[in-house]
């Protein structure tokens, strides 16, 4: 089975880390053929160069297994749109926004000048959602409403707080993916969101590949349905950049 990991952490965080080494012998292990990999906590809140300079480093070393997303804190305002232009014109594919460590609402006004760069660049959004009051699922709804043309991706679909808000938030948005990571009721989010809408992924190393992949295996689905949770799906949005 095809199998892209569609969030993981690299590096040394303040509390968590994980090296690309390492991640790789996973992946092998795993049969996992890609992973898109993010910075990690204090290169997601305040040291955004090195971490997206980080990410792209081992994207080019690893050519062909990591597909690198940028994270810039809104609160860098022009400076940060500068920032995410320049590193999606370098080869990162998508952004991660985390409101909790990053420290803004999730549907601001503040936030919304880079994802006018991701819809001008055609490229995803991963928003942590689940944890604090401000990283609602219904707050990415307004969003995802006011950006129709922008692909959004409800990190751990509103898990552990938000998840009884989801069939509601996501009703008639085909613009919003319910990411699988940290969720026990995979099955559920298919039947919320479609099998089209649904996208696989680990979050290493907050969680583990081998667990998250599998509550995919377990699932009663047919082989193509199970690729298009772990393969197709994200491929689609972040397509192959030239």
């Amino acid at each position: 089975m095809k199998i892209i990991d569609a969030h993981c952490h690299i590096g040394i965080g303040f509390e968590k880390q994980l090296s690309p080494e390492d991640l790789l012998k996973l992946m092998d292990k795993n049969g996992v053929e890609e992973t898109i990999i993010c910075p990690l906590e204090q290169y997601i809140a305040v040291y955004n160069e090195e971490g997206n300079s980080y990410i792209l480093e081992q994207m080019q070393k690893f050519s062909g297994r990591f597909i690198g997303f940028a994270s810039v804190n809104p609160w860098y305002m022009g400076k940060g749109v500068d920032m995410l232009k320049k590193y999606i014109e370098k080869g990162l594919r998508g952004l991660k926004l985390n409101p909790k460590l990053q420290g803004f609402v999730l549907n601001s006004s503040l936030v919304k000048p880079l994802i006018k760069v991701a819809q001008e660049y055609k490229i995803p959004v991963y928003f942590h959602t689940g944890t604090m009051i401000n990283s609602e699922p219904f707050q990415l709804r307004e969003l995802a409403v006011e950006f129709p043309n922008v692909n959004f991706i409800m990190g751990h679909s509103g898990n552990t707080d938000f998840w009884t808000d989801i069939a509601y938030a996501i009703q008639g948005m085909k613009n919003i993916y319910l990411d699988t990571s940290h969720n026990l009721g995979i099955q559920g989010l298919i039947n919320m969101a479609g099998i089209d809408n649904v996208i696989f992924s680990s979050n290493m190393p907050r969680s583990h590949q081998i667990l998250e992949l599998k509550k995919i295996h377990d699932l009663d689905l047919s082989r193509e349905e199970k690729e298009k949770v772990c393969y197709y799906n994200i491929k689609r949005l972040v397509g192959e950049r030239q």
